[in-house]
């Protein structure tokens, strides 16, 4: 017996020529001396289920791909992911996840409260002061909250969840995402504690682009030069203040001294915006980056 299956053939069907595939039996035949004297051949016409076939394993093989750039984002980017079985109580998380909070798998009991137990008591209270906030429907929500992990350390959490109900509208389950991101409420902070000093202290703080277009003009530069922010904000320094050098100071020995030696100081005399002088002891330092090029 001879057998061969999935035979593609190109047939002419309506007109068009398409493949068509087909399933093969041979066996001989053979006469009262067990001679062969012909074959009996049985074909069977299989191309809907090949390409049923064939479409079940293109759909597993984007899953698949899909579930390893998953994979991929999630650990690259440390981003935790978890399903809670609303009925059962029954909270699954990823590798990640447990990463995040610190704590082993075996250590973590599953479930709503388990994870609660995390958040630092005043977060939890602000959360739950909306009661209607983790039911409404069709709703991508999105929150942060600060955690305590299990080893002591507070970090700061960004959160995404879905909630998905029945045909009766009971939660069913919800899936949901945590990303880390205390290095970014760190450096939200120190930009706060930054603009906050530089706004309230006493001295006049003035800082430029390359262009000597004013970006940061604070209260004592109000107070000094008669300015508000929103008059010289985008401005030239030189289009609004003159700038002398009673000390015999050339103008561009200021620029000298920052290429030199990284700052200059000295005293200038400059006009208010009421044409009055005012002297100035001034100091000057250039502004750089973290490849140490110059930006403002």
């Amino acid at each position: 017996r001879f057998t061969a299956n999935e035979i593609p053939i190109a047939l002419i069907t309506d007109g068009q020529l398409k493949t068509r595939y087909f399933n093969t039996i041979v066996d001989p035949i053979y006469d009262s001396s067990g001679n062969v004297t012909g074959q009996l051949a049985t074909t069977i016409e299989v191309t809907e289920q090949v390409l049923s076939r064939k479409k079940i394993e293109e759909s597993e093989a984007v899953l698949r791909r899909t579930k390893e750039q998953l994979e991929l984002s999630i650990n690259t980017g440390r981003i935790g992911i978890w399903h809670w079985s609303v009925p059962n109580d029954k909270l699954t998380w990823s590798g990640e996840q447990y990463d995040i909070y610190g704590i082993a798998p075996e250590n973590f009991a599953g479930n709503q409260a388990a994870f609660q137990s995390f958040i630092l008591p005043e977060d939890m209270e602000r959360l739950n002061a909306d009661p209607q906030f983790f039911t409404r429907q069709n709703t991508d929500l999105e929150y942060s909250f600060r955690i305590r992990r299990a080893d002591g350390e507070i970090r700061w959490i960004s959160a995404r969840s879905r909630m998905f109900y029945n045909a009766d509208g009971v939660l069913e389950y919800m899936v949901g995402t945590n990303v880390d991101i205390t290095e970014q409420k760190k450096v939200e902070e120190n930009l706060r504690y930054t603009a906050t000093l530089t706004q309230n202290i006493a001295d006049a703080i003035i800082g430029t682009d390359l262009d000597y277009k004013v970006t940061i003009w604070n209260k004592g530069a109000e107070e000094l030069y008669g300015y508000k922010t929103e008059e010289v904000v985008g401005k030239r320094t030189d289009t609004f203040m003159s700038t002398r050098f009673p000390n015999n100071d050339r103008p561009n020995d200021w620029q000298t001294a920052l290429h030199t030696v990284g700052f200059w100081r000295g005293e200038v005399v400059q006009k208010r915006k009421d044409g009055t002088d005012v002297y100035i002891l001034s100091s000057v330092a250039p502004v750089k980056n973290e490849r140490g090029e110059t930006v403002a």
